[in-house]
């Protein structure tokens, strides 16, 4: 909420019937977020609105380069992220070309070299 906020983006949210089951009203489980009034939208049979992908916000899709999400996670701290995760904002030289690999969940970054077989 807080990225939507700097970025000027109303967003909706609401969470499914899962959360809803397991944790009731409570901000816990995952929330979604829509780019339109939820009460607008039309429900499945859980009761969870259908959401099309064009209104569909997903913090998921934003660049790790990002300079929202660098200014939230630098600002909330461990608030910015979720249970089953640890943001870290690390700064790589202009110069350097990188690449981010993921083992099991676990994103690292990595200097690009040149290799030849």
């Amino acid at each position: 909420m807080r990225y939507a906020e700097i970025a000027g983006i109303k967003l909706y949210p609401w969470n499914d019937h899962i959360t809803r089951k397991y944790h009731g009203d409570n901000p816990c489980g995952y929330t979604h977020y829509a780019l339109v009034p939820i009460e607008s939208l039309e429900r499945n049979q859980n009761g969870d609105p259908i959401v099309s992908d064009e209104n569909y916000w997903y913090y998921g899709n934003l660049r790790r380069t990002d300079t929202i999400l660098v200014q939230v996670v630098e600002e909330l701290g461990p608030d910015s992220w979720s249970e089953h995760a640890e943001l870290k904002v690390v700064e790589v030289p202009d110069e350097v070309q990188w690449h981010i690999t993921d083992y099991d969940g676990v994103e690292t970054i990595h200097e690009i070299h040149r290799s030849w077989s």
